[in-house]
Parts: C-alpha cells; structure tokens; sequence
C-alpha cells in the first residue's frame, strides 16, 4: 500500500497568510513541522510579488542570449539565483533549509530559457519544478494580466527542456484536463518523478476516487502521484475517501 502524505498547496494565499506587502502576517515556521509546500508563484504573493517571479524568468532569458560570453553568462547566473533566494526567502518568507519547497512553473519559461529557469530555481533553494501543463486557471490569466506571453506546448517537452533529475520534476496537470493516452503519460513518466492532478473542484468524493484510480492506472511504476484537493470544497471524510482510493 502507496504512502499518503498531506502537504499544502498555495495557489492564492501568501505562506505566510498577509495580503499586501506591508502585512507582516504570520510566521511560516510552522511549515518545517509539516516539510514540503508548493507555490504557485504568479497568484499566491500578490501583483509586486508576481512581477519578481516574472523578472526571474527574464535573467535566465539573458543568461541563454548571453551564452557565447562566459563571463557574463556567468555573471547573469549568479543575478538569477539571488533574485531567486531572495524570492524564497525574503518575499515568500519560506525556510528552504528546513522546507522542500515545490515551485509551479509554466512550460513555455522553461523551454525559452533552455532550463536555464529549472537549474535557477534548484540552486536557490527549491526541491522540485512543478511544470504545469497550462490547463485553465490560475496561471494563463494571471501571465496575461502582468504581460507575459500565454499558451503552452505539450508538457513532455517542457519536461525535457528542464534538464534535471527525474526525481526533481513533477508534471502537473490542473482542473479539467484530460488524461492524456498512455503513450503521452508513458513519455512524461520517464522524464518526471511524480504527476500531480487538481481534480474538478464541483467533484464529489467518490467520483474524485474514480478519477484517481484512472489517473493511478496510466502511470509508470515507481511515479509518485499527488492529488490536489481543496479542504473548503471537500470535507474530512471525503478527502479521507479519496487518499485510501490514491493509496490503495
């Protein structure tokens, strides 16, 4: 029997629970009792926030175009993972020794970037890339409202273009997609360690479960699968169905 270990999601709270940059909110400590979060970083800081996440993505942009000049790839390296830290750490207010932290990113940033984007946000502190497969909410309207380029290609080419170990990738797919043919989910297994699914929020425990087991039956021995379920949506007793359906 699989391992089920509940985890927090941020997609539209900031760790630390404040709502603007002058709300010191509460301490994120508490997170390195439960070791393992995931951000959703265009929607869960804020506008100011969301803007120095995009402004990552631009560094690891001219660290690519820079690539002929050693010394200022380099140099544009070194920028890149700072700005990242200093993300994680100060903006987010995350303990990234403490706390594997999961970060959502959008297919087209690594792909652009060579996976430059991948390598910035792993030596900064994050455990894992989440890539999303750019289905629905909350990443395309967030990137369109801050002026950045919407649409993403297939996820398995993402997933190659990072460049990192399996175990360090997660291939993300949100409410409402569908899964994809074996074949698809065969090529995406062999590049990430774990898929992760956000179940239609309007589902019920036992169709949640069903569609657990449907997901659970096209992935590659030895991937790891996490279910996004939201606790204001779906109460204990349905979430507790549908983990022994996920674990079973």
């Amino acid at each position: 029997m699989a391992t089920v270990t509940p985890f927090p999601i941020f997609s539209s709270t900031h760790p630390s629970g404040r709502t603007s940059p002058n709300d010191e909110g509460r301490s994120t400590s508490a997170l390195s009792a439960v070791g393992r979060c995931r951000v959703h970083p265009l929607v869960c800081g804020g506008p100011s926030a969301a803007s120095e996440f995009c402004g990552i993505v631009y560094k690891c942009s001219a660290q690519l175009a820079a690539s002929n000049d050693k010394k200022a790839s380099k140099r544009l390296m070194k920028e890149g993972v700072a700005m990242a830290r200093k993300y994680l750490t100060e903006t987010l207010g995350i303990d990234v020794s403490v706390v594997d932290v999961e970060i959502v990113v959008d297919c087209r940033d690594l792909i652009d970037t060579g996976g430059l984007f991948a390598s910035c946000l792993l030596d900064a502190g994050c455990d894992r890339i989440v890539v999303d497969a750019g289905v629905g909410p909350p990443l395309s309207p967030t990137r369109r409202s801050i002026g950045v380029p919407g649409g993403s290609p297939k996820t398995a080419e993402a997933l190659d273009a990072a460049r990192v170990p399996r175990e360090r990738i997660v291939a993300r797919y949100g409410a409402g997609a569908v899964p994809p043919s074996a074949s698809e989910m065969e090529d995406v297994c062999e590049l990430a360690g774990t898929v992760s699914v956000r179940l239609s929020d309007a589902a019920s425990s036992g169709e949640a479960s069903e569609a657990a087991e449907v997901w659970k039956e096209l992935m590659a021995e030895g991937t790891e699968m996490v279910l996004e379920l939201d606790p204001n949506v779906m109460d204990d007793a349905g979430i507790g169905e549908v983990s022994k359906a996920l674990a079973g």
